[in-house]
């Protein structure tokens, strides 16, 4: 980050909050006049043509083919606060047993999705397991870009940043 010419710590741990360590992203930045992270942000995900606007989606769709549509769907509903087993079902509108090949596929083999469990709780027995996007860009783009009118204030980039931090700590 230091030699795209951003020297604060904190807008280095946003832009990775955001980005993560997918070097593709990092050569768009490094073609961007305005380094800033909320001017970067707008150059990238905001404005009219940002190459990252439908980056979510194109992921999405190139990782799982035809099937991305029920991916799509469960991310979605992780994304807006739908994080136990039951809710997800509920929200997708598909059976707790089903849902379980497309969570495990989003866990193990894409690594997009982590199960976190209560401590003292046994990982495969527990019922109490919540899920959440581990990915920085898809979680973002979710919570941010998808479905979005307009371009996010400060305070919710903020706020956005500071789940993506604590999960980074």
């Amino acid at each position: 980050m230091s030699d795209l010419g951003v020297q604060l710590p904190a807008e280095q741990v946003s832009f990775y909050c955001v980005l993560g360590g997918v070097p593709f992203y990092y050569v768009l930045l490094e073609k961007l006049e305005d380094r800033s992270f909320e001017g970067a942000m707008n150059s990238l995900f905001f404005d009219v043509g940002s190459q990252l606007k439908e980056e979510g989606e194109n992921v999405l769709r190139q990782e799982f083919g035809n099937a991305y549509a029920k991916y799509y769907a469960v991310l979605e509903a992780i994304s807006v606060g739908y994080v136990s087993m039951n809710e997800i079902s509920q929200k997708v509108g598909v059976r707790s047993t089903t849902l379980a090949k497309y969570l495990r596929a989003l866990q193990h083999d894409f690594k997009i999705v982590e199960r976190i469990v209560p401590f003292g709780e046994k990982p495969a027995r527990s019922k109490k397991g919540l899920y959440f996007i581990v990915d920085n860009m898809l979680a973002f783009w979710f919570s941010e870009v998808y479905g979005k009118l307009s371009t996010p204030l400060k305070d919710e980039l903020s706020s956005v940043i500071s789940k993506r931090f604590e999960m980074l700590c």
